[in-house]
């Protein structure tokens, strides 16, 4: 286990290596036109804009677990609904049959005391 872990952490890291070497590429593609200082003005607010990004990803955590847990629990309470409707439709339909049962009972009885 320990060496697959090792290979797979080896094949994430390179991966991940490629990946940043893309980055770089295509910021060095936008960037080839600008001066230095103009270049380092755009990595700086690219930069500041991920951070914003990932500070508010970090604030809204909060918020979007308590939403998850709101969410589950409504769903929770609908699908209780549902049991519930469908378990007093059943008793209401076995008062209804037994009711139905009692009234031809009665009736034949009926007709066999006319007969």
């Amino acid at each position: 286990k320990k060496v697959i872990g090792r290979i797979s952490r080896r094949n994430l890291a390179a991966a991940w290596l490629k990946w940043e070497e893309f980055v770089d590429q295509i910021r060095a593609e936008k960037t080839a036109h600008l001066d230095d200082e103009e270049a380092a003005r755009l990595r700086k607010e690219e930069d500041e804009a991920r951070h914003l990004k990932v500070m508010k990803r970090l604030l809204n955590a909060g918020l979007a677990s308590a939403f998850d847990g709101w969410r589950s629990r409504v769903q929770h309470v609908k699908k209780m609904k549902e049991i519930c409707a469908k378990a007093i439709l059943r008793i209401q339909k076995s008062k209804l049959h037994a009711a139905l049962n009692r009234w031809f009972d009665y009736i034949v009885e009926k007709k066999e005391l006319e007969a």
